[in-house]
């Protein structure tokens, strides 16, 4: 198994951390909500058995840094981009995850073309318009995650992530039964929230909720890897698919059978080789 290499970086002003792993063709990892190092481990070591992958801990993400403000997708675009930049890759891939699929898009207008070689998208959020849920819902939900991500309520925010015992209620409410036979891995699961700022957190939540990829008319010719379930419950597969492939010429699918979003899945290492093991082998080949 590849060893996971994490190193120390100042950006704009924020001391933060990346992680690097494996050998081979260089894949740059964009952060899915509530992603970071520690949550992205076992991931970037599959991965790092065909590539040399990389991974960002972004404002508010894996850190507490006291942040002038909340970020946007497009702020953690920006933000990818100058860590890039440090990076000084000659040529590599994206791979964009759930609310990384709209900051790999974005991110593609500031890198030059010649440096990109594939563009892999994993169950993305497009817009709301993709939702397997009511939008009445969406839109009163946006509005309490706009008010709980305001500032004054980071402290109190902080102490509930701090929680294990609301935490673990929590999940239980909102991931599949099985992500709790290795009560272990759960609980380290909940524990990683003690390492994310409350407010940032559930104010990137409510930027990507409100974020329409619909309104966007430029269109890559990137060679793309979507995969993603036919059967997420949250986000829909053929309208996501159909907006990706207006943005995207060159669109190859490879849809999984579980029946939970991507991210779930990165509680233990059994459920990723179990969901995107075979999956990913058969599009690896096509990178």
């Amino acid at each position: 198994m590849p060893r996971l290499e994490v190193f120390n970086i100042e950006i704009n002003g924020i001391k933060t951390k990346y992680a690097a792993c494996g050998k081979g063709k260089n894949l740059v990892m964009m952060p899915a909500w509530r992603m970071d190092i520690d949550r992205s481990e076992e991931l970037m070591k599959y991965l790092g058995k065909r590539f040399r992958v990389y991974f960002l801990n972004v404002p508010g993400y894996g850190n507490r840094n006291h942040l002038k403000k909340n970020y946007t997708v497009e702020d953690y675009s920006r933000f990818i981009f100058a860590w890039i930049k440090k990076l000084a890759l000659e040529k590599f891939s994206i791979l964009g995850i759930s609310m990384g699929g709209p900051i790999a898009y974005n991110l593609l207008a500031r890198i030059d073309r010649k440096k990109i070689d594939k563009i892999i998208l994993m169950a993305p959020w497009y817009s709301s318009g993709c939702i397997n849920f009511s939008p009445k819902l969406l839109k009163v939900g946006g509005k309490l995650i706009k008010i709980v991500s305001t500032k004054r309520l980071t402290k109190v925010g902080n102490k509930i992530f701090d929680s294990e015992r609301i935490l673990l209620g929590y999940m239980r409410l909102i991931t599949p039964r099985e992500n709790f036979r290795d009560r272990e891995n759960m609980v380290r699961y909940v524990k990683n929230f003690r390492t994310f700022c409350f407010t940032s957190t559930m104010y990137s939540l409510y930027t990507t909720l409100n974020y329409d990829l619909g309104k966007k008319t430029r269109r890559y010719p990137y060679e793309t890897i979507f995969i993603m379930s036919k059967n997420d419950p949250q986000i829909n597969y053929d309208k996501t698919l159909r907006g990706y492939r207006r943005l995207f010429s060159n669109v190859k699918e490879f849809p999984l059978e579980h029946n939970f979003h991507a991210p779930r899945i990165w509680i233990t290492k059994e459920l990723i080789d179990r969901y995107f093991g075979k999956t990913f082998i058969e599009a690896l080949q096509h990178i």
